[in-house]
């Protein structure tokens, strides 16, 4: 990488406060900077900014994604960010890590964490759910898929603005139509209402249901 280009990055990007005593990149590559680069004004550097969009991202942010959200042209640039980010957070020994797969970034919590983070997550309940909701959502993880009219059938009252209020929320999805007269839609659970129960597959729950059901003599 030349000096040209960093003055240029330097000139784009001057919201990004930079210590003119330090090089960006210098007569080194991306891969030997050292974490002194980023402690200065960290808050306001690109490696926070990426962090914080790491942070708040559901799913998996393409690398030329985050350049553009920097204004950053050059690929070499924020690559040499995105490596550094991910030292620094061996470095630090931070809780979390940086998976890095086809150019596609995803912030993660370390295993370490993982019986502390699912005790939480099995424990937390959602305030906006109201019981009418909880309702509809625990009969459509036990006979889906279901159509609308099932599900009005068990409950004795109309439930479609319940489950266009939870296919919002994520928690149940579209997942066919009937063959029948009209071909309704089926309903079943999403991923999200799967993690609500503290599940990560189907049969995980249709086990868990089957092993709950009484059987009768």
């Amino acid at each position: 990488m030349n000096k040209r280009l960093v003055k240029s990055y330097r000139i784009q990007n001057s919201h990004f406060p930079l210590n003119r005593r330090r090089r960006w990149i210098g007569h080194r590559t991306h891969r030997d900077l050292p974490v002194s680069t980023y402690q200065l004004s960290y808050r306001s550097s690109p490696v926070a900014f990426v962090e914080a969009m790491l942070i708040v991202a559901d799913e998996p942010i393409p690398i030329r994604r985050l350049a553009q959200f920097l204004r950053i042209r050059s690929m070499p640039i924020i690559q040499a960010i995105v490596d550094q980010y991910k030292k620094m957070l061996l470095q630090t020994n931070s809780v979390y890590f940086l998976d890095v797969c086809q150019d596609r970034l995803k912030l993660y919590t370390r295993p370490d964490f993982l019986p502390w983070i699912s005790r939480y997550l099995k424990s937390m309940v959602d305030p906006r759910l109201t019981p009418s909701m909880y309702e509809v959502l625990a009969i459509v993880a036990h006979r889906q898929p279901i159509i609308r009219a099932e599900i009005e059938n068990v409950r004795g009252s109309q439930s479609g603005d319940l489950l266009r209020q939870l296919l919002e929320k994520g928690l149940i999805r579209i997942v066919g139509r009937q063959e029948s007269l009209g071909r309704p839609v089926e309903y079943g659970l999403a991923k999200k209402g799967l993690e609500f129960f503290g599940f990560n597959r189907i049969e995980e729950l249709l086990a868990a249901f089957n092993s709950s059901t009484p059987t009768t003599p």
